[in-house]
């Protein structure tokens, strides 16, 4: 079993394991945790993330500015919903060797072409239809 821990915040909606499969990450993770509240506190959200290497930012209102990601010492991988998010300091992330990743999007004001994008992601990331159709874990 492996010890990666994935956690997924301010989904206030409670939707983001109902939205996609999760269930080849859930058997490659030890845990997926939802989290529906935003802490803006720097102290409390890195007591809360110190146990993460993947963090799921649905949207902007975490804020992970280089003095987050420098007390987040276990982060390998930072995904966002959407090809950009001005909340994550993607500068400073990538000197610490932190991935960060977004999703493909309709909406106009998508930055990047899916193509450039999925060339720095892990191969296994950007096999076509590897999460559909499954179950997530219960927790």
């Amino acid at each position: 079993m492996s010890v990666l821990r994935v956690a997924i915040l301010d989904d206030y909606q409670e939707a983001a394991l109902e939205s996609a499969n999760w269930s080849a990450v859930a058997q490659r993770v030890a845990a997926i945790d939802v989290y529906t509240d935003t802490i803006s506190n720097e102290d409390l959200l890195v007591k809360r993330l110190g146990d993460y290497e993947i963090i799921c930012a649905m949207r902007e209102r975490t804020k992970f500015p280089a003095s987050i990601l420098d007390r987040l010492p276990k982060l390998r991988l930072l995904t966002t919903t959407g090809m950009r998010n001005f909340a994550i300091d993607t500068e400073h992330a990538k000197s610490k060797d932190i991935t960060v990743s977004g999703t493909v999007s309709s909406a106009p004001h998508c930055v990047q072409p899916p193509a450039r994008r999925a060339e720095r992601l892990d191969p296994e990331c950007r096999r076509p239809g590897r999460l559909h159709g499954a179950q997530p874990r219960s927790r």
